[in-house]
């Protein structure tokens, strides 16, 4: 088996409803949502200790200043920002990492977008 089918066996499966979708939003519900859900729980403790490094434990952040970091981080921090890019396309199948690089830029976006969400949510 190849590298492809491999991921795709341990991929997790969500239920979505799907209608009539661009591809950029086909290829949002069947590869970046599930990974990452994959990839949620090092998403999480990569967060964490990335809050203590920069001295803004999450303990000590109320939910408004702790959404106002996640977000400001992930937003201004080029290296975080390709961490978790990285993290991401780095168990893409062949075809879905060409299309990732065909909508670079769009993709990029939507991953980040989608981690500070998953990141509020589970951290606040």
């Amino acid at each position: 088996m190849n590298r492809s089918d491999e991921l795709l066996k341990i991929r997790i499966k969500l239920s979505l409803n799907r209608g009539n979708e661009t591809k950029i939003i086909e290829f949002q519900n069947t590869c970046l949502r599930p990974t990452l859900k994959f990839q949620n729980d090092i998403l999480v403790i990569y967060f964490k200790k990335y809050s203590v490094e920069k001295k803004h434990p999450l303990d000590t952040l109320n939910d408004s200043n702790l959404i106002d970091f996640i977000r400001i981080s992930l937003q201004r921090d080029q290296k975080l920002r390709n961490f978790y890019v990285g993290l991401i396309t780095g168990v893409f199948t062949n075809k879905e990492f060409d299309f990732y690089i065909e909508n670079e830029r769009e993709i990029k976006k939507r991953i980040i977008t989608m981690i500070i969400e998953r990141l509020i949510d589970q951290l606040s």
